[in-house]
């Protein structure tokens, strides 16, 4: 009587992961995936940033960028990202998964994807912030080809609790944007609750605290009570506390240049 052979039929190769950037976010990002039990090499320009990833993530993954299938990029701002993948995509193997968790306009990956058709990418920029990635419940805002999104998820979901693909490269681009506005928007409202507070003496951080509890409570309530709730000018406050919308907003504003919330925020956060 014959026996009949088994063979085992191979899964999808296991990501051999590359993160770019390990600030507030990225260190969070890296050391979520190297909890998951998927193999990391992790590089910053900040040689201090690299020497605390090294304490305390221990000994990096063997491989080096050429040999990763899946590239991670967690950098502050598109001119970051040009100047990295300038370098780093003639290196890397056809068929290399790059995936962007940077905030950018929704044709900026297309850009390197029409020089580099021969590697893939994704557009994934998060919410969350680092808190979010410590403790892994960041929101992916997804854009590329199906099968690409689906090579991208074992590694964000040790970081991401909600993952959306929105639609071909670039549509998470202008879901962030859209995210970023509702912030904007948010924020500034919390604000102007803030003066009109003052106005009768009220306590900043008391009302907030209180409009948490109904139906103004968002997730931005905690932040405005530590950015707005000092005794400094609502304004000062407002366009220091959330300068970092200014460059998010302008992608908006590309985007729907006729949106009047938008303009306004985008304008009061450019006031000096």
């Amino acid at each position: 009587m014959s026996t009949a052979a088994t063979f085992a039929i191979p899964g999808p190769p296991r990501p051999r992961c590359t993160l770019f950037g390990l600030g507030g976010m990225g260190m969070g990002i890296g050391l979520r995936i190297v909890a998951g039990g998927l193999a990391l090499a992790a590089h910053d320009i900040c040689t201090g940033r690299h020497a605390q990833w090294t304490a305390r993530a221990g000994q990096a993954a063997p491989h080096t960028p050429e040999d990763s299938n899946i590239v991670l990029l967690a950098l502050g701002d598109m001119n970051a990202t040009d100047t990295l993948l300038a370098d780093l995509l003639p290196r890397i193997a056809p068929g290399t998964l790059v995936v962007d968790h940077g905030t950018a306009a929704p044709d900026f990956l297309a850009r390197w994807q029409a020089r580099w058709p021969e590697l893939r990418f994704c557009d994934a920029p998060l919410s969350g912030g680092s808190a979010g990635a410590q403790a892994g419940t960041l929101a992916a805002f997804i854009g590329g080809a199906d099968a690409d999104v689906s090579r991208a998820h074992p590694g964000l979901r040790t970081y991401c609790s909600h993952m959306t693909h929105f639609g071909p490269l670039g549509s998470g681009c202008v879901a962030k944007a859209a995210n970023q506005v509702a912030i904007a928007g948010i924020a500034r409202g919390l604000a102007e609750a803030v003066a009109i507070g003052r106005t009768a003496g009220l306590d900043p951080v008391r009302l907030l605290d209180t409009l948490g509890q109904g139906n103004a409570g968002s997730r931005q309530i905690s932040d405005a009570i530590l950015r707005l709730g000092q005794d400094e000018a609502t304004e000062t406050l407002f366009r220091t506390g959330y300068a970092w919308l200014g460059k998010d907003l302008a992608i908006g504003a590309e985007l729907a240049p006729d949106l009047p919330l938008l303009q306004l925020v985008k304008r009061l956060l450019a006031q000096p």
